[in-house]
């Protein structure tokens, strides 16, 4: 076999390389401290390396994550604990309060405090993290989650949100909570209310509702879960009045009130003025344009402010609301509510007894239920050391803000006189016109001896007002509306629109449902479409006038504008179940002729066809005009409280009573055994400034049982806290044990045996010298050393 110099020359080269890149390979790993330097070197171990330093670098992450979670969860746990801390002030407050040892002037200092702890509230409410965002505003961390509405409350802003952060494989934890959860949707010990205004309203600055109380809870709890809206009427169909009307949500029916009393349809508006119907009281401050609404919501939970916001507003003792210590007021004399019957009908006078006593002597009498001033007074009056007369009753009936049009029947009844009048194109004649009814009315009846007053002698002086009549009762008989009505009659607006050529032939005809037709017959003379319009009016006066059989009295035309539309309206409508039918209209043989219809107020216009409402006149069609009833409301008030409001409608009715005279000997007393808040007369010498009545009693049980509520509510939370707190902790731990048996594993597998790879290094050293040594020796050999 022949071996060429070059090949020994290559083996050996290769041989010394080999020994050198396994001594080289060992000093790295002597160097760095690792038995693996490349993947090839161990792909197994070197994946199980790689796997385990993910392990590790994701525990890690677990670790800053826990340690994220624990300061955030402390954060929470101190705010919510400052927060307990101070409901807890608030409630021993409530307890102190709600004691008849305090004067008024206490209980406001009390509600000054209160104020404080509520500002310091929602300031804990409002805290921010480490990072600048609002801790209780769910995902909506960028902006404060509560805030202060100008009337009153406080709104949330924030969502249902609660942010997580994982901890552990498979395992995450919460690292916020919802205000909502803990302060919002906290169960109330009652059934309550939430009120708001509706984001579309326009009014600028807004108008504001505020909170709210439930001040009669039996009230409330009948009409819950009913909700209601509160709107804003246009002031022109209200005598430019601006006023609003309550309904139910749920049908639209309209509510009906204590404060004012009666239906609260069209009720005028004054900024601030205290409102109260269904156990609810509240009010409305600014000042809202037409169609601004206002809601209150029936609801099961009530939120932390609102709760510590009305308890406020109650110790404050202010106007705005009735929530007040002293019960002394005058019942007699004022208007009733509106009653289902007239036999309901009275002046806030409860069923009672009255007790007249000296040191000798009792005597006592019996006072029915909205009793007459002149009957109490004559009971009074026969009692030993007594001397009572009745003083005349006054009232005011207000009819300036009825809604009602030209031809409108308004009718009512006072005192059991009938009193009915067809309301005039002019408010001033409509009046003249009521006046002069009333005056007659009462003339009749007392030339037949007040047979229709059923009180014998009486002798009602009214005066008008501009629509505001002023009654008054001299000898002290009560003053009672019933029956209160404006019937609507039907009416069209029409003027010419286009196609009124030269020449044409204009014909239609007009039929009330009594049977009552008029044709209207001319022919165009020409002209811009005022002078149409006028031409049409004298065209119509003439043939109302001229018809033969009368039917022209049925009807009437007027134009408000000269050159603009005219109205008609049917005057035979006594009932508001008349209609006009408009038939036949042409105008020649163009058949292009239009005439712009539309509705009176109190009536609306459809196709006779199709029953869809109507806004033009032409060849073929048919039009019918119906009355609508669009719901008059008057105002009645007494001498003292506050004014009802009178739906139209055969049940309804109101009663206004005289005041009393009364006068005791020096050595007489004279008491009731029902309060003056309920409608008793007179009431034992009681210094009602020291005392708390029920009202305010039961306000203040309602607002302590919210805030226990509100208190359970938050601990449930900062136990949760808690158990968050601990399960971060226990994770921690078990974290920290599972990195050392990480770290441990991963030392095993790349971490250098030193002794192991020294001997391999000595080993390795040896072989790259002898490899050396062999290629000098045999580089060195030559067959011309043998030759």
């Amino acid at each position: 076999m022949r071996i060429s110099t070059l090949q020994y020359f290559k083996t050996g080269v290769g041989s010394i390389q080999a020994a050198r890149d396994s001594l080289s390979i060992t000093q790295q790993k002597i160097a760095t401290g690792k038995s693996i330097l490349t993947p090839s070197e161990d792909p197994i171990r070197s994946t199980q390396v790689l796997k385990i330093n993910e392990e590790l670098s994701l525990n890690m992450q677990f670790q800053e994550n826990i340690s994220f979670a624990i300061g955030k969860n402390e954060l929470e746990d101190s705010v919510v604990g400052s927060t307990i801390d101070a409901l807890q002030r608030v409630r021993d407050l409530v307890v102190q309060a709600n004691s008849d040892a305090l004067s008024d002037q206490d209980r406001r200092g009390i509600g000054i405090e209160i104020e404080s702890l509520l500002d310091q509230m929602v300031s804990l409410f409002n805290t921010r993290d480490g990072s600048g965002e609002y801790m209780f505003a769910g995902y909506q961390g960028s902006s404060a989650p509560f805030v202060q509405q100008p009337g009153g409350g406080y709104e949330y802003l924030g969502d249902d949100g609660t942010r997580s952060i994982q901890i552990s494989q498979g395992s995450v934890i919460e690292v916020s909570d919802s205000g909502k959860s803990i302060f919002v949707d906290v169960k109330s010990a009652n059934n309550t209310i939430y009120t708001y205004p509706s984001p579309n309203n326009t009014a600028v600055p807004a108008a504001n509702i505020s909170t709210g109380l439930v001040v009669n809870q039996d009230e409330f709890d009948a009409a819950y879960p009913e909700d209601f809206n509160i709107i804003f009427n246009d002031p022109l169909v209200n005598q430019n009045q601006r006023t609003f009307t309550i309904t139910q949500r749920s049908d639209g029916a309209p509510v009906f009130g204590t404060r004012p009393g009666g239906y609260m349809i069209n009720v005028p508006y004054n900024d601030g003025e205290l409102l109260e119907f269904s156990g609810v009281e509240f009010f409305i401050t600014g000042d809202p344009e037409p169609g601004d609404t206002f809601f209150i919501e029936s609801s099961a939970t009530e939120s932390t402010l609102d709760t510590v916001d009305r308890l406020r507003s109650v110790l404050a003792l202010d106007s705005n609301t009735s929530v007040q210590t002293s019960s002394q007021i005058n019942v007699i004399g004022r208007a009733t509510p509106a009653r289902t019957t007239t036999t309901l009908t009275g002046n806030y006078v409860a069923e009672q007894e009255i007790t007249v006593q000296d040191s000798t002597t009792i005597q006592q009498v019996d006072i029915l239920s909205n009793e007459s001033a002149v009957s109490i007074a004559a009971k009074l009056d026969a009692l030993i050391g007594v001397t009572a007369n009745a003083v005349q009753a006054s009232a005011v009936f207000d009819l300036s803000s009825t809604p009602k049009n030209e031809g409108d029947i308004l009718q009512f009844e006072l005192n059991g006189m009938s009193i009915s009048i067809t309301v005039d194109v002019s408010p001033t004649v409509t009046w003249a016109t009521l006046s002069t009814a009333i005056t007659t009315a009462i003339a009749a009846d007392v030339a037949a001896g007040g047979i229709a007053t059923n009180n014998m002698g009486a002798e009602l002086i009214v005066t008008n007002n501009g629509g505001v009549f002023d009654i008054d009762e001299p000898n002290g008989y009560n003053i009672d509306i019933q029956n209160f009505e404006v019937i609507n009659i039907p009416g069209i607006s029409f003027g010419v629109n286009s196609g009124f050529d030269v020449g044409d032939a204009i014909g239609f005809t007009f039929t009330g449902t009594g049977g009552e037709s008029i044709d209207i017959n001319y022919i165009v003379a020409g002209g811009a479409v005022a002078a149409q319009n006028n031409e049409m009016l004298a065209q119509m006066n003439i043939d109302l006038a001229a018809d033969p059989e009368g039917d022209g009295a049925a009807f009437t035309v007027v134009q408000p504008v000269v050159g603009g539309p005219l109205e008609l309206r049917y005057l035979n409508d006594t009932d508001g179940l008349s209609n006009i039918q408009i038939t036949g209209f042409t105008d020649g043989d163009a058949d292009d002729a239009q005439l712009a219809v539309s509705s009176l107020l109190g009536s609306s216009v459809v196709n006779s066809a199709t029953g869809i409402s109507a806004t033009s006149l032409a060849n073929g069609v048919n039009l019918t005009v119906l009355a609508v009833d669009v719901d008059a409301t008057a105002r009645f008030t007494g001498s003292v409280g506050s004014y009802v409001t009178l739906l139209e409608g055969d049940t309804d009715s109101s009663s206004v009573a005289g005041t009393l005279n009364v006068t005791t000997d020096p050595s007489f007393e004279i008491a009731s055994n029902v309060n003056s808040a309920f409608g008793g007369l007179f009431t034992a010498d009681i210094d009602f400034g020291d005392i708390t009545n029920d009202r305010f009693q039961e306000t203040i049980e309602r607002v302590l049982a919210n805030i226990d509520q509100s208190i359970e509510s938050i601990l449930k939370t900062r136990s949760n806290i808690g158990s968050r707190l601990n399960s971060l902790d226990a994770t921690m731990d078990l974290n920290i044990g599972i990195n050392i048996e990480l770290k441990t594993y991963l030392s095993d597998l790349q971490d250098l045996d030193y002794a192991e790879a020294i001997t391999t290094l000595n080993l390795q050293t040896m072989i790259l010298e002898a490899s050396q040594n062999s290629f000098i020796k045999i580089s060195s050999l030559t067959l011309f050393n043998y030759l």
